[in-house]
């Protein structure tokens, strides 16, 4: 019976962190509007998903798009996440070598500039 109690416990302990962010954006469009960026990557590290939510003026009417993002490639002290859809964001991690957690980088997504991110579960 421990054993059982054991087993079911650990296993909603991992399926609690079966989805955990990645990267989190946030900034204005040109327009004034709002816009946060998610990437988040199922457990195990294997697939990952993006939203990105832009909400309207004063943050009414909220349009949230979601994407699969295929990979993300490292060029020196940029990172670059690529998605179906044209989804292509650009964090730059300068002067770290990696993300470290608690830092705020600047980040490019389409025609968005001056996102700032976080990597939350960065050493």
């Amino acid at each position: 019976m421990k054993t059982l109690l054991l087993v079911l416990s650990l296993s909603f302990s991992f399926s609690a962190l079966a989805f955990f962010n990645d990267v989190e954006c946030d900034g204005n469009t040109r327009g004034g509007q709002r816009a946060v960026i998610e990437i988040e990557r199922g457990f195990g590290g294997s697939m990952r998903g993006a939203r990105t939510i832009v909400f309207g003026a004063r943050g009414t009417n909220p349009v949230e798009t979601r994407y699969r993002v295929y990979s993300a490639r490292r060029f020196g002290s940029r990172i670059e996440f690529i998605g179906d859809s044209g989804f292509r964001l650009e964090v730059d991690v300068w002067p770290d070598q990696a993300p470290r957690w608690g830092r705020t980088y600047w980040a490019n997504f389409g025609n968005l500039s001056g996102l700032r991110c976080r990597f939350p579960n960065a050493q």
